[in-house]
Protein backbone atom coordinates (compact mmCIF):
# COMPACT_ATOMS: atom_id res chain seq x y z
CA UNK A 1 0.00 0.00 0.00
CA UNK A 2 1.39 3.41 -1.01
CA UNK A 3 1.49 5.79 1.97
CA UNK A 4 1.42 9.57 1.19
CA UNK A 5 5.26 9.51 2.16
CA UNK A 6 6.00 6.73 -0.46
CA UNK A 7 3.89 7.04 -3.73
CA UNK A 8 5.37 10.11 -5.25
CA UNK A 9 8.84 9.47 -4.60
CA UNK A 10 8.11 6.20 -6.17
CA UNK A 11 6.74 7.70 -8.70
CA UNK A 12 9.73 10.15 -10.04
CA UNK A 13 12.83 8.86 -11.06
CA UNK A 14 15.63 7.87 -8.13
CA UNK A 15 18.53 8.65 -10.72
CA UNK A 16 18.47 12.02 -10.36
CA UNK A 17 21.50 13.45 -10.92
CA UNK A 18 24.38 13.28 -13.71
CA UNK A 19 25.89 9.42 -15.01
CA UNK A 20 28.45 9.45 -17.66
CA UNK A 21 29.14 6.52 -19.88
CA UNK A 22 32.07 3.87 -18.51
CA UNK A 23 33.18 2.55 -21.91
CA UNK A 24 34.87 -0.14 -20.27
CA UNK A 25 32.43 -1.47 -18.23
CA UNK A 26 29.75 -1.59 -21.43
CA UNK A 27 28.67 -3.86 -23.74
CA UNK A 28 27.17 -3.44 -27.16
CA UNK A 29 26.30 -6.91 -29.46
CA UNK A 30 25.37 -5.64 -33.23
CA UNK A 31 25.52 -2.04 -32.59
CA UNK A 32 28.10 0.55 -32.94
CA UNK A 33 28.89 2.07 -29.45
CA UNK A 34 28.91 5.77 -29.29
CA UNK A 35 32.09 7.58 -28.06
CA UNK A 36 30.22 8.81 -24.92
CA UNK A 37 27.02 9.67 -23.38
CA UNK A 38 26.32 11.98 -20.48
CA UNK A 39 22.37 11.70 -19.46
CA UNK A 40 21.16 13.74 -16.70
CA UNK A 41 17.79 13.04 -14.62
CA UNK A 42 15.82 15.51 -12.70
CA UNK A 43 12.91 15.65 -11.05
CA UNK A 44 9.94 17.58 -11.80
CA UNK A 45 7.16 19.00 -9.50
CA UNK A 46 4.19 17.97 -11.78
CA UNK A 47 5.25 13.85 -10.26
CA UNK A 48 7.45 13.66 -13.60
CA UNK A 49 11.05 13.48 -14.22
CA UNK A 50 13.06 14.45 -17.36
CA UNK A 51 16.40 12.82 -19.05
CA UNK A 52 18.33 14.50 -21.09
CA UNK A 53 21.14 12.72 -23.46
CA UNK A 54 23.93 14.09 -25.02
CA UNK A 55 25.45 10.95 -27.07
CA UNK A 56 28.91 11.60 -29.11
CA UNK A 57 27.81 8.80 -31.82
CA UNK A 58 30.13 6.37 -33.20
CA UNK A 59 31.20 8.92 -35.56
CA UNK A 60 31.95 11.72 -33.65
CA UNK A 61 28.78 13.60 -34.08
CA UNK A 62 27.04 15.01 -30.99
CA UNK A 63 23.46 14.41 -30.74
CA UNK A 64 20.50 14.86 -28.08
CA UNK A 65 18.27 13.01 -26.98
CA UNK A 66 15.53 13.00 -23.71
CA UNK A 67 11.94 12.36 -22.73
CA UNK A 68 9.98 13.76 -19.89
CA UNK A 69 7.32 10.77 -18.20
CA UNK A 70 5.68 9.31 -14.84
CA UNK A 71 6.79 5.94 -14.07
CA UNK A 72 3.12 4.78 -14.46
CA UNK A 73 3.46 2.49 -17.64
CA UNK A 74 1.60 5.09 -19.96
CA UNK A 75 3.82 5.98 -23.48
CA UNK A 76 5.31 9.36 -23.39
CA UNK A 77 7.23 11.35 -26.15
CA UNK A 78 10.93 10.40 -26.65
CA UNK A 79 12.78 13.07 -28.73
CA UNK A 80 16.54 12.63 -30.83
CA UNK A 81 15.76 9.36 -32.14
CA UNK A 82 15.13 7.92 -34.97
CA UNK A 83 14.40 4.22 -33.81
CA UNK A 84 11.94 5.38 -30.99
CA UNK A 85 9.68 7.66 -30.07
CA UNK A 86 7.87 6.78 -26.88
CA UNK A 87 9.30 5.52 -24.16
CA UNK A 88 6.92 3.77 -21.22
CA UNK A 89 8.20 2.80 -17.34
CA UNK A 90 6.89 -0.43 -15.77
CA UNK A 91 7.39 -1.74 -12.36
CA UNK A 92 9.53 0.83 -11.34
CA UNK A 93 11.18 0.43 -8.13
CA UNK A 94 13.60 2.32 -5.56
CA UNK A 95 16.75 1.08 -7.69
CA UNK A 96 15.18 -0.49 -11.13
CA UNK A 97 12.96 0.49 -13.89
CA UNK A 98 11.81 -1.96 -16.84
CA UNK A 99 10.62 0.08 -19.80
CA UNK A 100 9.60 -0.24 -23.47
CA UNK A 101 10.41 1.87 -26.58
CA UNK A 102 7.97 2.67 -29.59
CA UNK A 103 8.06 3.94 -33.12
CA UNK A 104 4.83 4.67 -34.52
CA UNK A 105 2.64 2.43 -31.80
CA UNK A 106 4.92 -1.09 -32.19
CA UNK A 107 7.40 -1.84 -29.97
CA UNK A 108 10.89 -1.55 -31.20
CA UNK A 109 12.56 -2.00 -27.92
CA UNK A 110 12.73 -2.95 -23.92
CA UNK A 111 15.38 -2.85 -21.35
CA UNK A 112 15.86 -1.85 -17.64
CA UNK A 113 18.06 0.55 -15.76
CA UNK A 114 19.52 -0.66 -12.66
CA UNK A 115 20.86 1.78 -9.76
CA UNK A 116 23.88 -0.24 -7.41
CA UNK A 117 22.68 -0.41 -4.39
CA UNK A 118 25.38 2.29 -2.97
CA UNK A 119 23.80 4.54 -6.01
CA UNK A 120 27.06 5.12 -7.67
CA UNK A 121 26.44 2.57 -11.00
CA UNK A 122 23.80 2.77 -13.62
CA UNK A 123 23.76 -0.18 -15.65
CA UNK A 124 21.34 0.33 -18.35
CA UNK A 125 20.13 -2.86 -20.51
CA UNK A 126 18.30 -2.84 -23.62
CA UNK A 127 16.86 -5.37 -26.14
CA UNK A 128 16.01 -4.50 -29.58
CA UNK A 129 16.84 -4.10 -33.24
CA UNK A 130 19.75 -2.08 -35.11
CA UNK A 131 19.29 -0.06 -37.65
CA UNK A 132 19.56 -2.89 -40.41
CA UNK A 133 16.52 -4.41 -38.93
CA UNK A 134 19.05 -7.48 -36.84
CA UNK A 135 18.83 -8.16 -33.56
CA UNK A 136 21.06 -6.42 -31.11
CA UNK A 137 21.49 -5.34 -27.23
CA UNK A 138 23.88 -3.22 -25.07
CA UNK A 139 24.49 -3.38 -21.50
CA UNK A 140 25.76 0.40 -20.68
CA UNK A 141 27.56 1.13 -17.33
CA UNK A 142 27.45 4.37 -16.18
CA UNK A 143 29.00 5.84 -13.35
CA UNK A 144 27.59 9.10 -11.19
CA UNK A 145 29.42 12.52 -11.07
Amino acid sequence: MNSPWTGPLLAQSPYVGTWKLNLAKSKYTNVDPPKSVVRTYTNLKDGSSRMDAIVVNSKGETEKAGHTLKRDGKDYPFTGSNRWDAISVHNPTDFSDEWRLKLKGQEVGRGTTVMSKDKKTLTISWQGKNEKGEPASSVAVADRQ
